[in-house]
């Protein structure tokens, strides 16, 4: 019969997938601590932040990343700790919003006893904004991922922020502008649609800006443009 020692020190030969595996089809006859160093295990070679909390709403482990992300204590990867200690140490400190600690608590610790699947974003005292998902475990108990979203919200905020002063300055442009495909207009600045006698709104409604090009102009436009789609010199002006 072999002991716990020599189980525990088969871990150290066993991959990622083995180990989650191994996890998820352990026995009666296993106990707590050696679970504990299983998912341990396996959790230390997790790259994302991931906690794992039971149909108690205890905690069983978590990979090194949570502590590192969300800033808790050390001491707070206790086997069995309660969920609502890590969600009290987060409210008081103001990641949650404005409003009572306890009652705060309360609220998420509810809202996660319905093992239900949960997608939120928490901004952190430094400014970082982590994107967290609850997924529901078989038989009660959850996991929970952490991802740092920061960057990828800052750009796509910039981003706006750009296509935003892009527009104002086409919008306030005293040269008309209108960007077609196939000439069906994808946007148009109001000074093109005054030249024209229009409202921009007007000619966006437009399955084609060309009745608005006089009749003998149409076939010059339509051959010029030909051109440039086959890379061919055309006068720029016209």
């Amino acid at each position: 019969m072999s002991t716990r020692s020599d189980r525990r020190s088969r871990l150290q030969k066993k991959t990622k997938a083995q180990l989650i595996d191994e996890l998820y089809g352990l026995k009666g006859d296993v106990d707590e601590s050696e679970t504990a160093t299983l998912l341990k295990k396996a959790l230390e070679i997790v790259d994302q932040g991931i906690s794992v909390f039971d149909a108690d709403l205890r905690f069983v482990g978590w990979s090194l990343r949570v502590p590192e992300m969300l800033g808790f204590p050390a001491e707070f990867g206790q086997w069995h700790r309660p969920y609502a200690d890590f969600v009290r140490h987060s409210a008081a400190r103001g990641e949650f919003g404005p409003g009572d600690v306890e009652e705060l608590t309360r609220e998420r610790v509810e809202k996660a006893r319905k093992f239900k699947l949960q997608k939120f974003r928490r901004t952190r005292p430094d400014g970082r904004v982590i994107e967290v998902v609850h997924t529901p475990l078989p038989g009660g108990g959850f996991t929970a991922s952490y991802s740092d979203v920061t960057v990828p919200l800052r750009t796509a905020d910039a981003l706006r922020q750009s296509e935003d002063r892009f527009r104002e300055m086409i919008e306030g442009s005293i040269a008309g502008i209108l960007v077609h495909r196939g000439h069906m207009p994808l946007f148009v600045n109001r000074e093109w649609a005054h030249i024209h006698g229009f409202e921009a709104e007007e000619i966006m409604a437009m399955p084609s800006f060309l009745p608005l090009i006089a009749a003998h102009e149409r076939d010059r436009l339509v051959t010029y443009r030909e051109a440039r789609l086959r890379g061919e010199a055309v006068p720029e002006r016209y």
